[in-house]
């Protein structure tokens, strides 16, 4: 079968990226639903943009990059339906926090019609992740740990769609590693998280103290008052080499 050859010249900016992946678009797959929206994807079309695994001397064999494209496609899939079940399951023990699964429904029906909102929320998750520095998958991770809480304390799904990105956007503003974010973050609105982290002093600086929470009659507006001024960093941090390579495709 003769080879199809494609070549293009690539400089490192974040225009020329875009670029690369507008002209890599329709060689997409129906399959993959969000394309670079997970860590292996990226990889795919980062590898493409610094040159380093596919490109010699400008050129590259679209054969092999449609070969990459579809082995990590299946990836993409296979990584959708674990956050699909992984918030199924977390909807499902939360069901008295959310109007659509009926909570006096036995655990069956309620993992059924959880299975419905986890499709809904990572929906509305992939709108808030194209706003972030992280990848779908981190952005889902923060929604996680932040769910029973913010729902318990009276959030509502927009409350805590807002606070996952303002709580994104903020972590990446403080330079602190993700994982120490993510366990900082556990009690949050309880205001019984890690203040001695780093993460937890970060906070502290813009008035969010385990007293404070402890003490607000309304938590959660309590938190999102406090970073809301992160949200207006989106597009400086969007500009970012690494926030380019993570949401090539949101």
């Amino acid at each position: 079968m003769p080879r199809t050859e494609l070549r293009f010249d690539i400089n490192v900016k974040d225009r020329e990226l875009q670029r690369l992946n507008a002209k890599l678009n329709k060689y997409k797959i129906n399959s993959i639903q969000s394309i670079a929206a997970s860590k292996a994807l990226d990889t795919s079309f980062a590898d493409l943009a610094k040159g380093t695994a596919l490109l010699v001397g400008g050129y590259v064999s679209l054969n092999t990059i449609y070969d990459k494209i579809i082995n990590n496609g299946i990836n993409v899939n296979r990584t959708f339906e674990n956050l699909n079940l992984s918030i199924s399951a977390l909807a499902t023990v939360n069901a008295k926090y959310i109007d659509s699964v009926d909570e006096n429904s036995n655990a069956t029906i309620r993992f059924a019609q959880s299975q419905q909102f986890a499709k809904d929320q990572i929906a509305a998750l992939e709108i808030v992740n194209k706003q972030t520095p992280q990848t779908l998958q981190e952005t889902v991770q923060i929604y996680k740990t932040l769910l029973p809480q913010v729902l318990q304390y009276g959030g509502s799904l927009k409350d805590l769609n807002e606070i996952t990105k303002l709580v994104a956007l903020s972590s990446a503003a403080s330079g602190v590693e993700f994982n120490a974010v993510l366990a900082s973050i556990d009690g949050l609105a309880s205001g019984t998280f890690l203040a001695n982290s780093d993460y937890g002093r970060f906070l502290g600086t813009v008035g969010l103290t385990p007293q404070k929470l402890k003490e607000a009659n309304d938590p959660i507006k309590l938190i999102t008052e406090s970073l809301k001024d992160f949200g207006a960093l989106a597009p400086e941090l969007q500009k970012s080499y690494d926030a380019s390579l993570s949401n090539l495709s949101n």
